[in-house]
């Protein structure tokens, strides 16, 4: 379901992280449900309508949206206009829900857009990189002149390594809708079941996909790189002509077992096989053209090519290894985190926290709706670290949830005359009160007023930001909240209510 809302939002122009987006989603204790979708876009910030019509006002709902089918559980299907909506055949598996989401030009999950500027930055050093393994393998290959049968072998080559490479995806897991659409097409094609059976694998660990990929990853650096730089180029040549005749009884075993033994094609296996048979025809053409003869093999292109395979296989089946633990580690801490963020366990959790009373102050700081059902106190030090973070989470609850959440917070002394003759807390209550309380946007400026000082954390700093001008003296009503928030007594308060410090929130679904 989290790949079809994904799809939605791509399709309106909303550029969003799919990974976190994802583990936003499966996160959620109520995964796999609709209110796992709402509170991930909520959390995004983005605007969107749940609700369940009559099958005779589904005219009237402009495209695109989803429908929820009874179908496969409940299955969701993206309707981008009127002829998807007669091919899925909506009418006689819908249960009357529609979701429809609206565009947005910004996203309000700052940890969102942490991570999205990370996944920008890592494609374009992923395309850095493609463009100078490329023009590593060209260039010299260009510059000797070599358009013709060594060219030939080296796009063979790549092409190979591409398509060992969708086979390693299918082992990681990593899926690709063209490449399941050209693997699955025919009744007796599948190539997951010759890819997962027993006799594609070697030794227990060395299966196709990493030979295919080994294989044509060493031909490749040995064509692009060691002929053109070598002065040896015919001892290559001719060890990987050998190392192409010996790949005949593998085509041979390979076409017997998808025919005779399965009586199914795995596609891509057969593209693997037509290229090993075109690499054997180029290096028959080659040898009879006398680029290269058996007697040039020596020891020592040998060893190079050999230990370079060697080296290859290894690093390709050790980097498959780690990215199958990492993807392991992955579900299970994100099925955990489904019990984690359950409310049932965060309130359980709650109320074994020591009750303090949370009797407000009149002027209270607070941030939020001061109407939300959700009131939360967080008691802080102005000179800690996990504090700053702690408040930067509930700001960002704030922003994902405006109608839903309010924090008050009060201070710990923290450092004595940090700021001029004052305590940091006190300076920033008693301007607060000064400036601040009362006036036009009061909850904005709170906002920004402590998020400034948490920015640094500085006193220089932050006085010239927001200097005196004149003795901070207290409001009415203020000595309760200065004394009580500042000498560090907050737990001589009387029981009233559970307090819950929280020192960071991801994917935290809160909810009436």
């Amino acid at each position: 379901m989290e790949h079809i809302v994904w799809k939605y939002l791509k399709h309106l122009g909303i550029t969003v992280s799919k990974k976190y987006f994802e583990k936003c989603v499966l996160s959620h204790p109520d995964y796999p449900s609709l209110l796992s979708i709402a509170d991930t876009l909520e959390r995004l910030g983005i605007n969107h309508e749940i609700g369940r019509i009559e099958a005779e006002h589904l005219k009237d709902v402009t495209f695109p949206y989803m429908l929820q089918l009874d179908r496969h559980g409940a299955e969701l299907v993206f309707i981008k206009d009127q002829q998807d909506l007669d091919d899925h055949n909506v009418l006689e598996h819908w249960k009357g829900v529609v979701i429809k989401l609206e565009p947005t030009d910004a996203i309000t999950d700052k940890e969102h857009n942490k991570q999205l500027v990370r996944e920008k930055r890592d494609r374009k050093l992923s395309v850095a990189l493609l463009i100078a393994l490329v023009g590593l393998i060209l260039i010299p290959l260009l510059q000797d002149g070599g358009l013709g049968l060594t060219a030939l072998l080296l796009l063979t080559s790549l092409g190979g390594v591409t398509i060992g490479y969708l086979l390693l995806a299918k082992d990681l897991g990593i899926t690709y809708k063209p490449v399941e659409s050209f693997c699955n097409a025919g009744k007796r094609t599948n190539c997951d079941r010759i890819l997962n059976a027993e006799e594609a694998t070697l030794f227990g660990v060395f299966t196709f996909s990493d030979a295919a990929t080994s294989y044509f990853g060493w031909q490749l650096i040995m064509v692009g790189l060691f002929i053109p730089l070598f002065a040896d180029a015919a001892s290559f040549l001719a060890i990987l002509a050998g190392a192409s005749m010996l790949t005949i009884p593998v085509i041979g075993y390979s076409l017997y077992y998808q025919q005779f033994v399965t009586n199914t094609w795995c596609r891509l296996c057969v593209i693997i096989d037509a290229t090993l048979g075109a690499q054997i025809i180029i290096f028959t053409v080659m040898h009879a053209k006398g680029l290269f003869r058996s007697a040039d093999i020596s020891f020592v292109p040998t060893a190079i090519a050999l230990l370079l395979f060697v080296a290859l296989a290894s690093s390709i089946i050790l980097l498959k290894e780690r990215l199958k633990t990492a993807n392991a580690s992955t579900r299970a801490e994100t099925v955990a985190k489904r019990v984690k963020y359950d409310p049932e366990v965060f309130t359980h959790l709650l109320l074994q926290q020591e009750y303090l009373d949370i009797k407000p102050f009149e002027p209270e700081i607070t941030i939020g709706n001061p109407a939300a059902p959700v009131q939360i106190l967080m008691v802080a030090n102005l000179h800690c670290n996990p504090c700053r973070i702690a408040f930067e989470a509930m700001t960002q609850l704030t922003v994902a949830y405006p109608k839903k959440v309010e924090f008050a917070i009060r201070f710990t002394p923290g450092m004595n005359k940090a700021i001029a003759d004052l305590s940091a807390s006190s300076y920033l209550i008693r301007y607060w009160q000064q400036h601040i309380d009362g006036q036009p946007n009061e909850l904005t400026h709170t906002k920004t007023f402590i998020g400034d000082w948490y920015a640094q954390m500085n006193p220089e700093t932050f006085v010239q930001m927001y200097p005196a001008n004149g003795a901070l003296d207290i409001k009415n009503n203020g000595v309760d909240l200065l004394k009580t928030a500042t000498t560090g007594g907050y737990k001589k308060m009387k029981l009233k209510a559970p307090l819950f410090l929280l020192m960071g929130i991801k994917c935290l679904e809160v909810t009436e």
